[in-house]
């Protein structure tokens, strides 16, 4: 899961086999924590143009582009204040550049109500993009402006004179200014500042120092946490998971909650354990957090796995993504398989396969080739 944390709950797990078992998930990658420049550094200047400075840059004005086929969506209007724009130049044949799409989709979903919007720029003709986006991991998961750019207008209006010569390359434009040029990856935590008002170099200095001192939490608590569990001093451990629960950076918070359920297993309090998973489960309305407990509420650690529980929190988890996500179904195959379900898991798992992720692929296959390496 998506998390500065990575000790808590497999820190736990492990505990148990003498007690548990433990897990992990796959993360996608972090924005960079080095500290913020005032803008990127533009890549050398092609040969015959000096200036230390591109001619499209941040600050220029956004600029106005007709695209010969819209395959996806309609033309859009870059001057719109209303409107983020994360513009992406992309191939079909390069696969960072096919793997932006659905990261970028998952930007603009997030954010859509802040007016942010995704168009997706290619060279190359329809005949060669419409095929890709047929197929499960993109069709009705990537839903995003797509255009073909044939005659090349849009890349010798963005790409050319912002000196951009591979793709991906990522533009956001933010009331029809460019605020910031990069790696796709990046957009998200970029879009997030910019929408927030704090796309500043002063902004930006603060988003560095606030991860930093989340980072330096994640770890104090993970310290404290491995006292505890080593200690088996579970009272301390969920005075530490409710210390983390009340924590204003939201990874650390939902890492605290899911924490409580397994402390009050390992403390023997099974009833209140399950109160806590029924109270997360009532109320989340993030996926991640559902599929995260599903696995929880099935693994070593309780001896009596509750699959009513894991069952309802995995179902929850793929209907809050929409269906979109293979590891909201992962998280199922976890309450099938150990259920004794093999075929279910394996035709859940393969379906998986179909719209996973490319970031999140290994966690998926990896439970493939467990199912298919004698116990």
């Amino acid at each position: 899961m998506r998390a500065l944390l990575s000790f808590s709950v497999s820190a736990l797990l492990a505990v148990g086999a003498s007690g548990c078992a433990s897990g992990a998930q796959q993360t996608e990658p972090a924005p960079p924590s080095a500290a913020p420049q005032a803008e990127p550094s533009p890549p050398p200047a092609p040969s015959g143009m000096s200036a230390a400075r591109p001619p499209l840059t941040v600050g220029s004005p956004a600029p106005k582009s007709d695209v010969a086929v819209w395959i996806h969506g309609q033309q859009p209007d870059f001057s719109d204040s209303a409107k983020t724009w994360i513009v992406l130049f992309w191939s079909p044949a390069v696969t960072p550049a096919r793997d932006s799409l659905p990261r970028l989709a998952k930007v603009a979903q997030r954010n859509r109500a802040s007016g942010v919007e995704v168009v997706a720029i290619a060279c190359e003709p329809v005949d060669t993009v419409a095929p890709l986006l047929e197929t499960p991991r993109f069709k009705d998961r990537v839903d995003i402006v797509i255009g073909c750019d044939q005659d090349r207008s849009a890349w010798n209006d963005w790409m050319k004179p912002s000196w951009q010569t591979n793709v991906p390359a990522c533009f956001i434009v933010h009331k029809g200014t460019i605020a910031w040029i990069g790696d796709p990856r990046e957009a998200g935590a970029v879009v997030e500042a910019v929408l927030s008002g704090r796309w500043s170099p002063e902004g930006r200095r603060a988003m560095h120092e606030e991860r930093a001192a989340a980072l330096q939490r994640s770890a104090a608590f993970a310290e404290r946490t491995q006292v505890a569990i080593d200690r088996r001093e579970w009272d301390t451990l969920l005075d530490i998971c409710r210390e983390m629960s009340a924590d204003k950076n939201p990874s650390i918070a939902r890492e605290g909650r899911l924490l409580v359920i397994s402390a009050l297993q390992q403390a023997g309090r099974t009833d209140d354990s399950f109160a806590a998973a029924d109270t997360i489960l009532r109320h989340s309305t993030d996926w991640e957090t559902c599929a995260e407990l599903s696995t929880m509420l099935v693994s070593k650690l309780f001896e009596k796995p509750d699959f009513q529980r894991a069952t309802m929190a995995a179902l929850k988890a793929i209907s809050l993504s929409k269906q979109r996500e293979g590891l909201a179904y992962a998280s199922l195959a976890d309450v099938q398989l150990r259920n004794g379900q093999v075929t279910a898991a394996r035709a859940t798992l393969d379906r998986a396969l179909t719209i996973i992720d490319p970031w999140d692929e290994e966690a998926v296959r990896s439970r493939i080739d467990a199912l298919q390496t004698p116990p």
